[in-house]
């Protein structure tokens, strides 16, 4: 089986899930945040033997890590509403329970988590702008200046993170899924490096918009959480080769 975390509103996760689906290679299931950010019990054993985890979610399904093959995880973090009555004291102790708790069945799954929990974010690193520049040009990617003004907000916006920089017509948008870019509207000598950046950040999916200037292609933006529909079907099929096809668990 394989899972799709994310929110309602994660137009995109809910595109791929039927995508994956269509594919028909194993049982494909959706898992909402608000679900799995209140279970109704958990069994979560983690020693010198394999850890094991089961847990009870909200709707009465049961969720075994032991019949999961393959992860999609676009968690945004947590949701855990059933704590709003708690005293604020008491729900800062529990909300970071839960999120230590979710961190380490995430890593505890025997399976490819696309992409994988960080202590800084559920859904894959929340690295500063800073950060993905020097990493992208160290991959061999040019990137458009970037400066930081405690003046000015907007002069840290690169890379954003949630995707929302400002679009000019002409840019191109792919994905790095593993070892592959998709789709093929981006010149082929820079796929390499776009690996690079991917691997170097330890995501194993990353979206990437490129936008063409006077001395070339540039990097203009990041996402560890992309428009998954940039890919296409190259791009579900690129990702679905990253899981084994399983056939335990139920949808």
């Amino acid at each position: 089986m394989w899972l799709v975390l994310c929110t309602p509103e994660d137009d995109s996760a809910l595109w791929l899930y039927r995508r994956l689906r269509a594919l028909e290679r194993t049982p494909v299931r959706l898992v909402d945040q608000a679900s799995l950010s209140m279970p109704l019990a958990v069994e979560h054993r983690v020693g010198r033997d394999a850890p094991s985890t089961r847990l009870t979610l909200a709707d009465g399904g049961e969720l075994d890590a032991a019949g999961v093959g393959g992860v999609v995880n676009r968690l945004t973090g947590l949701t855990p509403h059933h704590l709003a009555l708690a005293a604020p004291e008491d729900q800062e102790y529990a909300l970071a329970e839960l999120y230590a708790f979710a961190l380490s069945w995430l890593h505890a799954l025997p399976c490819p988590v696309v992409n994988p929990a960080t202590p800084l974010g559920l859904g894959g690193p929340a690295a500063p702008p800073s950060r993905w520049v020097l990493q992208a040009q160290r991959c061999g990617l040019r990137t458009r200046p970037y400066r930081v003004d405690d003046t000015d907000p907007a002069a840290a916006r690169f890379p954003d993170p949630g995707g929302t920089g400002l679009r000019r017509r002409g840019d191109v948008d792919v994905l790095v899924v593993g070892d592959r870019v998709v789709p093929g509207h981006l010149p082929t000598e820079l796929h390499a490096a776009c690996v690079r950046l991917a691997r170097c950040a330890g995501v194993p999916l990353l979206g990437l918009t490129f936008r063409r200037d006077a001395d070339g292609w540039c990097l203009h933006d990041v996402q560890v959480r992309p428009d998954l529909r940039v890919g296409g079907d190259a791009g579900v099929a690129a990702l679905a080769d990253l899981f084994p096809a399983t056939t335990g668990g139920a949808p």
